[in-house]
């Protein structure tokens, strides 16, 4: 419950919907629990792919969600009970579980959030190759402000 409310701090940076900062720092912490995968690590791809924190965003390939995942990931990950990318749980279980899946098959922390970001030989997306910084970037500012949080905030 601190840790969820540490990460709901992180993100109220991003939204005033503190609700919804509640509802996606609540499955950020449970799919990175599951999967082993530090929350601010989580936060960092989230804030990277929207930092608007919207739900039912879609990007011009058609990633969906929070975590913009694609479509053909939808219903293939073990242990995320929906399919709907657009479903703040579904998302960031489905995110998650292709990071973490990224992680056991890459060299480094770095390498598997450029595959994420599907810019293995940079090609896909301008200046991809800065994709794995800037999300540990905002991990690093979501960490920083989750270790400022204070149960009194």
């Amino acid at each position: 419950l601190v840790e969820t409310k540490r990460v709901a701090y992180s993100l109220r940076k991003y939204t005033n919907d503190t609700l919804l900062a509640q509802r996606i720092a609540a499955a950020i912490v449970t799919q990175g629990g599951k999967k082993n995968i530090d929350p601010a690590l989580l936060v960092g791809v989230l804030l990277t792919e929207d930092a608007k924190l919207d739900p039912n965003a879609k990007s011009s390939v058609g990633a969906r969600g929070l975590m913009q995942v694609m479509p053909f990931h939808a219903g293939k990950w073990a242990g995320c009970t929906s399919s709907d990318l657009f479903s703040i749980d579904s998302n960031i279980c489905h995110g998650t579980s292709i990071l973490a899946d990224l992680i056991k098959r890459s060299p480094t922390v770095s390498a598997a959030l450029q595959r994420y970001n599907g810019c293995v030989r940079g090609t896909n997306t301008p200046n991809c190759h800065t994709y794995s910084g800037k999300v540990l970037k905002f991990a690093e500012q979501a960490a920083t402000s989750m270790l400022s949080f204070s149960l009194s905030d």
